[in-house]
């Protein structure tokens, strides 16, 4: 920004410089000359809405482990989990929980609150 409030643009394809008053820019994008850490990384959605991007390093009864470039490996609760898309994809090879019918329970009461499963026992889905 230059002393008159003005934005200086030099491109290597355009002669002259372009001075933008401030009032008329909407805003400025920069491209990343950087690669973009994201790309082929699993993102991870947990039920409190929280997204993560990493490298599924591994997934167990228990909880998933996610290797991430700002974090380190973190180790989540399946509980907790609410979307798996591998590889960065858009489309999450699952979301929910749901309903309590579409799952298959046994050895206790358990019941939905707040998108999330309470209760005691086993439950389990097939997830195709």
């Amino acid at each position: 920004m230059d002393s008159d409030q003005s934005v200086t643009w030099k491109h290597p394809d355009i002669a002259d410089l372009i001075r933008v008053r401030q009032e008329r820019l909407k805003g400025i994008k920069f491209d990343n000359q950087y690669e973009n850490p994201m790309i082929g990384k699993s993102r991870i959605e947990l039920t409190n809405g929280d997204v993560f991007y990493g490298m599924i390093l591994d997934m167990d009864s228990e909880q998933l482990r996610l290797n991430t470039w700002y974090a380190g490996d973190l180790q989540i609760l399946k509980v907790m989990l609410q979307s798996i898309s591998p590889g960065g994809s858009k489309a999450p090879v699952y979301t929910g929980p749901n309903q309590l019918d579409e799952w298959i329970h046994s050895g206790g009461e358990w019941q939905m609150k707040e998108g999330r499963f309470i209760g005691i026992g086993t439950i389990g889905r097939d997830l195709g």
